[in-house]
């Protein structure tokens, strides 16, 4: 009897729920259905990256249920070496074939919110680079921090 209590609680998240809550973190990152879509984890370690996966497979499962699902949604791993610096570098050089305006998500295990930078740049499928500024208006840490930027 306890174990069917038990399985019954975990089963319908009632029990034993993930600290980085995907189903919340993928709804924060869909606030604007209709904007083209960039989701990057940065990783150092292979429970990064299937961090990183876990948030993608519940956005496409989402965008899935959706009655129109969008088809502007890209992801993007980064390896994080030492610091943030090279990572942030790195965006820079980054060849995206989304449409701009978008919104570029970034996931960030162990980075605080002060070492997120306030600009970033993305290219678009010509090499122009276009500014992406943080929305501090959302920045989330659930179980880990993932912070907003807009790129017009």
């Amino acid at each position: 009897m306890i174990g069917i209590l038990s399985s019954t609680f975990v089963v319908s998240n009632l029990a034993f729920q993930k600290p980085y809550n995907p189903d919340k973190v993928t709804q924060d990152m869909s606030l604007e259905p209709i904007a083209p879509l960039i989701v990057t984890t940065v990783y150092g370690d292979f429970q990064d990256i299937a961090l990183g996966l876990s948030f993608a497979l519940r956005l496409h499962k989402q965008e899935l249920a959706e009655p129109a699902p969008r088809s502007n949604i890209q992801f993007t791993f980064l390896a994080r070496r030492q610091n943030y610096e090279q990572v942030w570098q790195t965006f820079a050089t980054l060849n995206q074939p989304l449409p701009f305006p978008l919104n570029l998500w970034v996931i960030s295990p162990g980075l605080k919110r002060v070492g997120y930078r306030n600009q970033l740049s993305l290219k678009d499928t010509t090499g122009l680079q276009h500014p992406c500024q943080i929305d501090p208006n959302h920045y989330h840490r659930l179980g880990i921090p993932y912070q907003l930027y807009r790129c017009r």
